[in-house]
């Protein structure tokens, strides 16, 4: 099977900033530490009301649909 990296310009890219010693965005940190607290909520109500609550970085999913 082909390489087919060598023509994937975003991986090219990456290559690239990772040997000039820059990063990128794959390259984040990502809080891997499980919460010790889990809540499930449905919310009747407009979307942009609750969202504009919410602290930043407080959610790991929210689905929003519009009516």
């Amino acid at each position: 099977m082909v390489n087919r990296s060598h023509n994937n310009q975003g991986l090219i890219g990456m290559n690239y900033l990772q040997k000039c010693g820059r990063s990128h965005r794959s390259g984040l940190q990502v809080n891997l530490n499980p919460t010790t607290e889990t809540y499930h909520s449905v919310f009747a109500t407009d979307c942009l009301d609750v969202l504009s609550q919410l602290p930043n970085e407080s959610v790991q999913l929210i689905i929003c649909d519009p009516p």
